[in-house]
């Protein structure tokens, strides 16, 4: 798949998974880069994904520090609409 198509499936996926730039435990979804990249892939079998780090930046998507249970790991916020 080209990264054109790439860029209409993201489309979509942002227009239900809007960014968002705060995190409120049971309201924000956050996602790992590797949950996202399987879930484009288990979608899209086949997909090149890239550099998934610049396409989400690029469309507003703020990667965030979260600490959880004394663990601290980054992730994707993702608002719902």
């Amino acid at each position: 798949m080209s990264h054109t198509e790439l860029e209409a499936i993201f489309a979509r996926f942002k227009e239900s998974f809007p960014p968002t730039s705060e995190y409120t435990e049971g309201v924000t979804l956050k996602l790992t880069t590797d949950e996202l990249t399987t879930m484009i892939e288990d979608f899209y079998p086949g997909i090149d994904v890239g550099d998934l780090y610049s396409l989400m930046t690029s469309h507003g998507y703020e990667y965030r520090p979260i600490e959880y249970n004394e663990t601290v790991t980054f992730y994707w916020l993702v608002g719902r609409s």
